[in-house]
């Protein structure tokens, strides 16, 4: 299950943070960070920085990285060969879709996870002031009814009592 895990956090490797896109020419900037060249050379031209620390950055500078171009590779022909034989993949086990989880959210912006959050909560609330209105709705209408129903009863016999 590790190599699985592993295998998962390394496809999530394989992708540009600018095209968000499998790697076919990889490159790793002196931030640190790796990104398809004619992205990161886009951006370079036309910002002069880092996308992420916003230290200059020269194109000359970037360094290519085969090992992610030949994993990146490996990924595209794995799925071409799926997709063309039609073989079903493997669904993830339960520890998987939970580690995809966190790590999604650790990378998700603070605000879009606080905005999710409260949408969350709005939505949540709204529902239980309908349901509230519903129970109140239904509670006035069974005791009309049954105050109806009540002093008809008292009035019939009064009537029959006579």
């Amino acid at each position: 299950m590790e190599a699985s895990m592993q295998s998962i956090a390394e496809n999530d490797d394989l992708i540009c943070p600018i095209t968000l896109e499998l790697y076919r020419d990889p490159v790793i900037a002196a931030d640190g960070h790796i990104y398809e060249r004619e992205a990161i050379t886009k951006w370079i031209l036309e910002n002069g920085t880092s996308p992420f620390s916003r230290q200059p950055l020269s194109v000359e500078n970037l360094q290519p990285d085969n090992y992610l171009r030949h994993l990146a590779a490996q990924r595209r022909n794995s799925a071409t060969s799926c997709n063309a034989n039609k073989n079903v993949l493997n669904p993830l086990s339960f520890s998987q879709i939970a580690q995809l989880s966190i790590s999604s959210e650790r990378e998700r912006p603070i605000a879009t996870s606080v905005k999710s959050t409260s949408t969350r909560t709005r939505c949540i609330i709204i529902m239980a002031i309908i349901i509230v209105a519903i129970f109140i709705s239904l509670v006035t209408e069974l005791s009309l009814a049954s105050h109806s129903n009540g002093s008809n009863d008292s009035t019939s016999r009064v009537t029959t009592g006579s």
